[in-house]
């Protein structure tokens, strides 16, 4: 009897710690869950204080960025509203795409533990009958947006609409495109 009262204090104890154990680990993760969630959120929330920006920054061609204060958006269901409304015209469409793309990238060179890429390609900046204004504003905004940042990143923007105050700036790289030359250029690095 002895014995088999020493061995079920043994699994007595060792149920103990493995409770224990179990506890600590619940915890844990229950930790690490409500620190996941706070920190989607606080990404969620600089996206969205991001993308307003830019929106804001637009000509006063749509009421709604001019107004701009959410910008929901729900990349399962391909969503994205301001203020509550997805439908806008074509180049306004074009223009909050594109608002909200750098506006991922300007998160992640503010935010190193951001998984997104330092490089983004706008490519269709001026489609769907956008205004030649509204187009070189939005390459402005961008090269003013970027001015103060501390980590390598590359930004390439297609245009045929080229902002005046852009033109033959250092921001420019490669011949303009003409039917009679299509091939793309690439720039040799200065030293």
């Amino acid at each position: 009897k002895a014995e088999l009262s020493k061995i079920v204090k043994e699994r007595m104890r060792e149920r103990e710690t493995l409770s224990l154990r179990l506890t600590e680990l619940r915890n844990a993760l229950e930790s690490l869950d409500a620190s996941r969630i706070k920190r989607r959120e606080e990404v969620k929330y600089r996206i969205v204080q991001l993308c307003v920006d830019a929106l804001r920054a637009d000509l006063p061609m749509e009421e709604a960025f001019v107004n701009a204060e959410l910008v929901d958006f729900d990349f399962g269901q391909n969503r994205l509203a301001v203020n509550g409304r997805v439908k806008f015209s074509a180049s306004s469409s074009t223009y909050l795409k594109n608002a909200f793309l750098f506006s991922l990238f300007q998160l992640s060179l503010e935010d190193s533990e951001v998984r997104w890429p330092r490089f983004i390609l706008l490519d269709n900046i001026e489609d769907k009958g956008m205004r030649p204004e509204r187009s070189a504003n939005f390459q402005e905004y961008v090269v003013r947006s970027l001015l103060e940042a501390k980590v390598t990143h590359q930004v390439i923007m297609t245009t045929s609409m080229i902002s005046e105050r852009l033109e033959n700036s250092d921001y420019c790289v490669g011949a303009h495109f003409v039917p009679q030359n299509k091939t793309l250029k690439f720039a040799v690095a200065k030293d």
